[in-house]
């Protein structure tokens, strides 16, 4: 079933806005990584979801490359995240045995009786 002419004629400027906001929204998801970087744990988020948001849109407009790569660094930031998380519970952990420190007998350091 072909579109009539005025539809075809939308999408092909969607199509072309899209493609051509595409190195701005690129420049953006570099920003929010360059945020991360100085520490705000916030731009990790919502680099994710704009990631998700990107593989997901790409892929609907026919730009299977970008929604490919966008889809890899998506899962990447999915397990950084994840990571992040565990990494923060493990200090916070940490910072309590550190409190309380309780020795464990290791075998080296056992006296040996003769």
């Amino acid at each position: 079933m072909e579109l009539p002419k005025h539809l075809r004629a939308e999408l092909d400027t969607l199509l072309r806005d899209y493609a051509r906001d595409l190195p701005q929204e690129v420049d953006g998801l570099e920003g929010l990584w360059d945020r991360f970087r100085q520490g705000d744990q916030e731009a990790l988020k919502n680099l994710h979801r704009r990631l998700h948001t990107l593989a997901g849109s790409s892929a609907s407009f026919g730009f299977g490359n970008v929604s490919d790569l966008a889809r890899s660094l998506e899962t990447l930031v999915a397990e950084l995240e994840n990571s992040w998380q565990q990494i923060t519970a493990g200090l916070a952990e940490l910072k309590v045995a550190a409190r309380q420190p309780k020795r464990k007998e290791r075998p080296e350091t056992r006296s040996i009786a003769f």
